[in-house]
């Protein structure tokens, strides 16, 4: 093997590493309140796009794609770690016995990720510096220090959300506020675009928290949560409690910018550039999207797609977002 491809097999490695990073962050984002850690998580966030995106670009950069041993590696690299990823998430909403105890639960974990993600860019710097390859090693360097800074904000909230489990399980003063959550302020968001959509959505929220409640009273905010994120592999019990609530959301946000109007639900909806996950989309040709969209969960999606009908239309575009938004296998291969 060449020190090239060594490089290709680190690089594949980092890549689907950030990827399942991304699928992670996204379902802990969905369950974190808002405050510190909640704009930690989206900073952090923000940032494993852009790392997934440089990795891929360096990849590109390396003539990864032309080698099809390579690619198919990549690939299998890229599924495996995010099935693992996607798999995670439903389990991550069902642990612990209070919310409280979640965010803790969520924070050592994505301490262990980060140290996961400092170890694999180390090594791909000492290996790309011993090659004679500066570029990929001071991508490597790059990244990594964004690791770290990740790495210390989270043990220096540890203890934080620690106290709060003790003041909520032992002192009987809990904090935790579902309402204010990523997936609550989502849901209110898409929502806002349709008032008799809102009103459905809210009701069928509260039917299905107080179905749950009814039989367990501890996973009445789990299941609540469950709904408002639409985790749609969460565990039998929570899916069945969810599945009306999370189509119904997904119905409200395909509906954007209104030409799919179910049944006049939502009427002239518009979404702005500056509601995208993708910063400067007017300015970027289709071959700087496309890459891109693989990254969205789905609500950015929705957003992306509603958008792009509205104003370019191209038909490149809206062919990959309705491939990545069915899951269909032509749309995990791109």
């Amino acid at each position: 093997m060449t020190g090239e491809a060594k490089i290709v097999q680190y690089l594949n490695e980092a890549h689907a590493t950030e990827v399942a990073g991304v699928q992670t962050l996204t379902a802990h984002f969905a369950m974190t309140p808002r405050g510190e850690y909640r704009d930690l998580l989206e900073r952090h966030l923000a940032e494993a796009r852009e790392q997934a995106e440089r990795t891929e670009r360096r990849l590109a950069d390396l003539g990864e794609s032309r080698n099809p041993i390579q690619q198919v590696y990549g690939i299998a690299q890229n599924a495996v770690t995010t099935a693992l990823s996607l798999t995670k998430a439903p389990i991550d909403l069902l642990r612990g016995s209070g919310g409280e105890e979640k965010l803790l639960k969520n924070a050592k974990d994505e301490l262990t990720m980060e140290g996961l993600e400092i170890g694999t860019y180390d090594a791909l710097e000492a290996l790309a510096s011993s090659v004679g390859d500066e570029r990929t090693a001071v991508l490597a360097r790059e990244i990594r220090g964004q690791e770290e800074r990740t790495f210390e904000a989270l043990r220096e909230l540890i203890p934080t959300l620690t106290r709060a489990v003790v003041a909520a399980e032992l002192e009987g003063q809990p904090s935790y506020d579902v309402t204010t959550t990523g997936a609550a302020d989502t849901v209110r968001a898409v929502a806002g675009r349709g008032q008799r959509a809102a009103e459905e959505v809210q009701a069928e929220a509260q039917e299905t928290a107080g179905e749950v409640a009814a039989g367990a009273r501890a996973a009445a905010a789990d299941v609540e949560q469950a709904a408002t994120a639409t985790v749609e592999s969460a565990e039998e019990t929570v899916e069945e409690a969810a599945e009306r609530v999370s189509q119904r959301a997904k119905d409200t946000v395909r509906a954007i910018p209104g030409e799919q109007s179910i049944e006049g639900e939502i009427r002239g909806a518009r979404a702005g550039e500056s509601d995208l996950a993708i910063a400067g989309y007017d300015s970027l040709t289709v071959e700087q999207i496309l890459p891109k969209l693989k990254l969205l969960p789905e609500l950015e999606l929705a957003k992306v797609d509603a958008y792009e009908r509205e104003h370019r239309n191209r038909k490149r575009v809206l062919d990959r977002l309705r491939k990545l938004r069915e899951g269909t296998p032509a749309a995990a291969g791109s």
